[in-house]
């Protein structure tokens, strides 16, 4: 997952200006962005499931890079299946991509 993010955000950062200056916080870091974006996961889930569409994911890592004050929670976050689609298609063309597990994709 840490890839992913990674990828996006360097991606984005090449058209907003915003985005490769807070990348470059020194009290931020992927992994954190990641531990934040599994909170968001966790907290939106039900029965420990949630669906998540990508744009909603990679804006919690912007948010995680564009804010000063957000309380990280240092615990760790308890195993959660996350749903994400890959594009806003049917929910039958959806992937499922666990956010808590090493590899990223199932």
């Amino acid at each position: 997952m840490e890839e992913i993010i990674k990828k996006y955000l360097a991606q984005r950062s090449l058209t907003d200006d915003s985005v490769a200056r807070n990348m470059k916080k020194p009290n931020k870091s992927i992994k954190g962005c990641c531990d934040y974006i599994k909170k968001k996961a966790k907290e939106a889930a039900k029965d420990n499931v949630a669906m998540i569409a990508d744009e909603v994911v990679y804006g919690w890592a912007v948010h995680y890079f564009d804010e000063d004050n957000l309380q990280e929670d240092k615990k760790a976050v308890p195993t959660a299946k996350v749903i994400v689609p890959k594009k806003e298609v049917e929910k039958q063309n959806c992937i499922q991509f666990d956010l808590f597990a090493e590899g990223g994709l199932e």
